[in-house]
């Protein structure tokens, strides 16, 4: 529910973008076309395996697909997603390097793609799940929400509000939905935060309001 729709084109045309620089690369040099093709082909891999909950068969086709080209975030993006799941399910002697992992994972991918918002996303996202001794931090977390909230503005109200959340202050939550929404009136996603928002607070007339409105 969290993905902004907006963003969701943004991705459908940079994966058209990248068909056209594959085609472009192999009218130049096939080798490296065919490379480009396996490693798409492993990212459609593991993103099958994800969502069928076969989070080892994800991690192994996400990191053969870094393997064929580790220059693409989206790759780095998907294992540290697969990393994150697999934590939930990992033993307390493993819990550390599959933390380190995801966080590093989502690093490189913001390393290559500054403006990658789902490696922010994510990051901070792993920041406000895992407990400081696995390296979760909320000011590190607010570091990553006042970056993102520069590169696309609702995806950072939603960051600043799990923030809130996490710190247990449904004060701080309300306003950036708010905003959200009066930013952005015609994004579907902000409207149904708020909805939700108010529906777990018990506000069901303040959210029939919103629904209304």
């Amino acid at each position: 529910m969290t993905r902004d729709l907006g963003c969701r084109r943004g991705n459908a045309m940079r994966n058209r973008f990248v068909v056209v620089i594959v085609m472009a690369i192999g009218a130049a040099d096939p080798a490296l076309a065919q490379r480009a093709a396996d490693a798409r082909e492993r990212l459609a891999a593991g993103r099958a395996a994800y969502q069928a909950n076969d989070l080892d068969g994800a991690v192994q086709a996400f990191e053969k697909a870094i393997e064929i080209d580790g220059s693409v975030g989206e790759y780095h993006v998907w294992l540290g997603r697969a990393l994150q799941r697999q934590l939930e399910h990992a033993s307390l002697l493993r819990q550390p390097f599959v933390a380190k992992r995801a966080r590093a994972e989502f690093q490189r991918a913001i390393e290559l793609d500054p403006r990658n918002v789902s490696a922010r996303d994510g990051l901070i996202a792993l920041y406000l799940e895992v407990p400081p001794g696995l390296g979760g931090s909320v000011d590190k977390a607010r570091e990553q929400a006042e970056s993102l909230a520069v590169i696309n503005s609702l995806r950072g109200h939603f960051a600043r509000a799990s923030i809130a959340d996490r710190e247990r202050r449904p004060d701080g939550m309300e306003p950036e939905y708010r905003v959200a929404v009066s930013e952005n009136p015609d994004s579907a996603v902000a409207h149904l935060q708020l909805v939700q928002f108010l529906l777990n607070h018990k506000r069901p007339n303040d959210a029939f309001a919103v629904v209304d409105a």
